[in-house]
């Protein structure tokens, strides 16, 4: 062996040494004679061109001794959609409510039992409380939520015909009642928080098998332990660039918070405790032909072995085992034009019970409708309610979070029975292209509201599946906004800038590339996202950024510290007195300010300008626009600190919220969500011929969204009239003379 080998193998193994950790086992064969080396080549390069090692490549050993002293290993419940950035726990609020969580087996387990770690607010009655517990459609049994000092867990034996290897479904039906009170105040006062870190089925270590089922079923086991997917990488940032799409897909798989995965090199320390599961990627040169496969390593942990040059195989293999998941709450399209009822979206009968109901709809419209005119749209609302309610209960009915109609829920000669077709106009452009909420928001006040609740058998509303929303048509045209862009985007059009590769982990493409698995063809055009660091809006030019790129820098950089005014107490003393701003310069100028943006907003529309907008505020995370001229170009730029979790979150959850990324620049803040802004300059793009039967709307939309392009027209045709006047006058005098 030549005399240079020795000391760099020392110097490797001696980090593990020192720091009590053991070093991962790995298998190799004798290693070839190396040949003579050229003193002119560096040693580092030496070390590159010298023949690598290969894996043994037997069958997969069983559990190694770390895994195999008999203690049971916990497969955790996972939300299948995420709870803000929330990992740990799981928080069920109100008198009723639900939760929905997937369960990766290796193998069909029989006896099963399913544990369920809980903490509830001390305000519930267990009396009349109870979680009722399905697996996969089944009902398993009841649990009740008396779990209040601190945490317990309770076991529910699970039939061994629920339970399938792979994807499982838990659901967790929830009904609280307040052991006080009784209102929509009360309400808010009860929860449930579910600890997933120590829910779930316990199985043995030799039940996880060298196969996709067992290799999904130990990530999740890993990732509730707190640890992420490693991912031993050879090559960095290459093998990870070209492997993010296929990283995407399988991290979709585990639905709700992509997993957190960290990339290391193959030849890092093994981490204590051990690895559950991993994956080693490998160069094109030194693959086998029948990769992927699944191999126990050294530590025992489960590892996937894949051709680094080969991304799509390791999909295939993954979505091949398990389908390609479920998504948690598909958006249905509503075409307009044509009436839709809730059974048609698939919502069907609407049922609301507890003090404080919200029952949601939501629909997507296309992206290229457009309706900024004052349009009617319609629901045609078939209601009922419960008779005996209290005094004051109410229905609101919100397009959008906005009150559209307001319910009464007391009337006798109403209740117990199907309430006449209610028909509630609404205007069309309160509706965005792309996902819409249609809510139906009741408030009951408690009878009497210092006792308990009592126990009601019928609900207090229903919507019946026959009331329909009628959407009125449009031109078909479109404005450059950012939700639609992330509409379109793929896993294979998210990449990372240069400057980003070097200051961001490189596991943050891949999770960030799975939030849009199953997009790309659901809006028009090409789409790319390309991550960045605030080093990077130097960089950007267009349209959209003008002059404003040292402001976007501050905004990311700075947090923002609002000073606090003094309060004037006389500022309202003879604030009647309308002279008295005659004598107050300052008044003066916010006078002559507001009167300024006032006839600025006349000629550019409501939006303003960007520098403006970004005074005071300040971001973790903006996505931008940059340019007009190419709007399905957008960046997200990201604090190099910055930790991911609620900002994944927020992007997967988009369709459900109505803080979604808009407009041309959108500020992030895991406190406030996503705050966005609309630029003036914005352009309407219309994609159909422009006719007499579109030209109103059309104009109507233009009108809207550009002021200029109506005001200037009008103007030029006053002054001609008013000219055209003024020449008649005269020549009718002259004529009269």
């Amino acid at each position: 062996m030549k005399h240079w080998i020795l000391p760099l193998l020392a110097a490797a193994l001696l980090p593990a040494f020192a720091h009590g950790v053991r070093a991962q086992q790995i298998l190799l064969d004798d290693m070839p004679e190396l040949p003579a080396q050229d003193a002119s080549v560096a040693p580092a390069e030496r070390l590159a061109q010298s023949a690598v090692p290969r894996m043994d490549w037997t069958a997969a050993a069983p559990m190694a001794e770390e895994h195999a002293d008999g203690l049971p290993v916990l497969l955790p419940l996972r939300p299948v959609v995420p709870q803000g950035a929330e990992t740990e726990g799981y928080r069920v609020q109100g008198q009723f409510g639900e939760a929905r969580f997937v369960l990766f087996l290796p193998r069909k387990a029989e006896g099963a039992e399913l544990e369920l770690t809980t903490l509830s607010s001390i305000n519930l009655l267990p009396e009349q409380s109870k979680i009722r517990v399905e697996v996969n459609g089944t009902t398993i049994g009841t649990v009740i939520p008396d779990n209040f000092d601190a945490l317990g867990t309770d076991a529910l034996a699970i039939p061994g015909s629920a339970l399938k290897p792979g994807r499982n479904v838990v659901t967790l039906r929830f009904q609280q009642v307040h052991r006080v009170f009784c209102g929509p105040d009360a309400a808010f006062d009860l929860w449930t928080d579910v600890l997933l870190s120590q829910s779930g089925i316990k199985v043995a270590p030799s039940d996880f098998g060298a196969d996709a089922f067992g290799f999904l079923a130990a990530v999740a086991a890993q990732l509730g332990r707190g640890q992420p997917l490693v991912v031993a990488a050879s090559r960095g940032s290459g093998d990870v660039a070209s492997m993010a799409a296929a990283m995407a897909r399988v991290e979709s798989l585990f639905e709700g918070l992509p997993p957190d995965m960290r990339i290391t090199d193959p030849y890092a320390v093994a981490t204590v405790p051990p690895a559950l599961a991993r994956v080693t990627l490998l160069p094109e040169e030194f693959s086998p032909p029948d990769l992927p496969q699944f191999r126990r390593g050294g530590d025992g942990a489960l590892v996937l072995v894949a051709n680094a040059a080969h991304p799509e195989q390791v999909a295939r293999v993954m979505l091949g085992a398990v389908g390609d998941g479920n998504p948690a709450n598909p958006v249905p399209l509503l075409q307009p034009g044509v009436p839709r009822s809730l059974a048609d979206l698939g919502a069907g009968r609407l049922v609301g019970q507890g003090n404080y109901i919200r029952e949601t709809v939501r629909f997507q419209l296309p992206w290229d409708w457009l309706v900024l005119s004052a349009q009617r749209a319609e629901l045609r609302l078939d209601y009922g309610f419960d008779r005996d309610l209290p005094k004051g209960a109410l229905l609101l009915v919100k397009i959008n979070d906005a009150t559209v109609h307001l319910l009464p829920l007391d009337e006798d000669d109403k209740a117990g029975q199907r309430v006449e077709t209610l028909r509630i106009p609404f205007a069309a452009n309160m509706l965005d292209p792309g996902v819409n909420q249609l809510t139906f928001e009741a408030l009951v006040p408690g009878d009497a509201p210092d006792e308990a609740c009592a126990p009601r058998s019928t609900p207090i509303f229903e919507i019946f599946d026959t009331t329909t929303v009628e959407i009125p048509t449009a031109p078909s045209m479109s404005v450059a906004r950012l939700d639609m862009v992330l509409d379109a985007l793929s896993p294979e059009s998210v990449r990372l800038s240069e400057a980003a590769a070097d200051a961001l982990p490189l596991g943050l493409l891949p999770r960030l590339a799975s939030v849009f698995v199953g997009h790309g063809a659901k809006a028009p055009g090409a789409a790319s996202l390309t991550i960045g660091v605030p080093s990077d809006l130097s960089t950007l030019g267009g349209t959209i950024l003008g002059d404003a790129t040292s402001t976007l820098q501050e905004a990311m950089l700075i947090a923002p510290h609002p000073e606090e005014k003094e309060l004037d107490a006389w500022a309202k003393v003879d604030n009647g007195r309308w002279w008295r701003a005659f004598y107050d310069t300052d008044k003066i100028g916010t006078a002559l300010r507001a009167f300024r943006d006032r006839l600025a907003a006349i000629w550019r529309g409501p939006q303003s300008e960007l520098d403006a907008w970004l005074d005071g505020r300040a971001a973790d995370a903006m996505l931008l626009q940059p340019d007009l001229d190419r709007p399905g170009d957008i960046w997200l730029i990201l604090r190099p600190n910055l930790a991911p979790e609620k900002l994944v979150a927020s992007l997967i959850d988009g369709g459900g919220r109505l803080d979604v990324p808009r407009g041309q620049v959108s500020l992030f803040t895991p406190d406030a969500g996503w705050q966005s802004w609309h630029s003036s300059k914005r352009r309407l793009k219309l994609h159909e011929p422009l006719t007499l039967d579109n030209a109103r709307r059309v104009v109507g939309n233009y009108a809207s969204l550009a002021p200029p392009l109506f005001i200037v027209p009008m103007l030029a045709l006053s002054l001609v009239s008013a000219i055209l006047a003024m020449g008649v006058m005269i020549i009718t005098r002259r004529r009269k003379k």
